[in-house]
C-alpha cells in the first residue's frame, strides 16, 4: 500500500501570451511511502519515493511518480525541496532525478 503526503504545492504562469492556457495552473509535490517488496537489502522497510502532478482547475494534465528512491525519508525530502524551488514538472522529474542521483 502506498501512502501519499502533499508537500508543497505551487502556482505557475510560464507567460502572459497564452493567458487562457496558463490561468489557475498549478504543481503538487507528493512523499509517497511504501514498504519494500521483494529479495532485496531493503524487504520490509519503509521507502520513499517522490510524485508530481500538474493540474489547472483540478483537472489533472500531467503525472509522473517514482517510487523505491530511498529509506531515508529525510534523502527523499532534500530532492523534493530541490525540485520545489526549481518548479519542476511531471515531464522533466526523470531528467533531475538522473542529474541528481543517476536514477
Amino acid at each position: 500500500m502506498i501512502k501519499k503526503y502533499l508537500q508543497r504545492k505551487i502556482n505557475i504562469n510560464t507567460d502572459n501570451t497564452n493567458e487562457e492556457i496558463n490561468k489557475g495552473m498549478e504543481i503538487e509535490y507528493y512523499l509517497l511511502e511504501s514498504e519494500s517488496s521483494g529479495s532485496d537489502a531493503a524487504y520490509g522497510q519503509k521507502v520513499y519515493g517522490i510524485e508530481i502532478i500538474k493540474k489547472t482547475e483540478e483537472v489533472n494534465i500531467e503525472s509522473e511518480f517514482v517510487r523505491n528512491l530511498s529509506t531515508s525519508v529525510d534523502s527523499v525530502n532534500i530532492i523534493l525541496d530541490k525540485m520545489v524551488k526549481n518548479s519542476v514538472t511531471p515531464v522533466g522529474m526523470p531528467f533531475v532525478l538522473d542529474d541528481l542521483i543517476g536514477v
